[in-house]
């Protein structure tokens, strides 16, 4: 009984100071890379998984709360008359060993799109928010990060479900999976 108390006591006394030792707020590029997991496994030459065109740039930023982390960013593309802005949005437990930070998650894609003269969120118009978000795609995240001082390094995979909050199938669908990278500064 007096381990067990004394265990209690150690890891009450550790959540506090993992609370404080935790950067607010932080800034930076996540780099995605779109071919799925299924796709990468198709095989081919080293060369072919590096085009360009694979690669995409997004500004992220993310709130620390207690262990809990909120993180937010929106993917640019340009094509032909149109914009989209892809914006994610997830949440995550995270636990953290002095530089290694390991987290789980849920979250959200929430496209917009700009085409012609019209705006579009999630294939919806801009009016109608509530289908919109109750059409998200959603996912499961898992993450591997380091932490360099004011510097972060975070590696994420994101795995979509086959359902939406309308449509409540949450099964992963693991041949979509995506891999991201967050490049982060801690700002406060």
């Amino acid at each position: 009984m007096k381990k067990k108390i004394i265990v209690l006591l150690l890891v009450v006394a550790l959540i506090p100071s993992a609370i404080f030792a935790n950067d607010i707020l932080q800034l930076g590029l996540n780099v995605g890379y779109k071919p799925t997991l299924s796709q990468m496994m198709e095989g081919g030459e080293l060369d072919d998984y590096f085009k360009w065109e694979y690669f995409t740039f997004a500004p992220e930023l993310k709130l620390n709360l207690f262990f809990i982390d909120f993180d937010a960013s929106a993917y640019f593309n340009f094509g032909n008359n149109a914009i989209l802005i892809d914006t994610q949005l997830a949440s995550d437990l995270y636990f953290k060993l002095s530089v290694v930070k390991l987290a789980l998650g849920v979250g959200i894609n929430m496209p917009f799109l700009y085409s012609g003269d019209t705006w579009t969120m999630n294939g919806h118009p801009l009016d109608e928010a509530g289908a919109a978000f109750m059409n998200a795609n959603l996912a499961y995240r898992a993450g591997l990060g380091l932490d360099f001082g004011k510097f972060n390094m975070m590696v994420n995979y994101s795995v979509p479900t086959k359902g939406t909050f309308s449509n409540p199938d949450f099964a992963p669908r693991w041949d979509g999976g995506q891999f991201s990278l967050g490049l982060l500064i801690d700002l406060f």
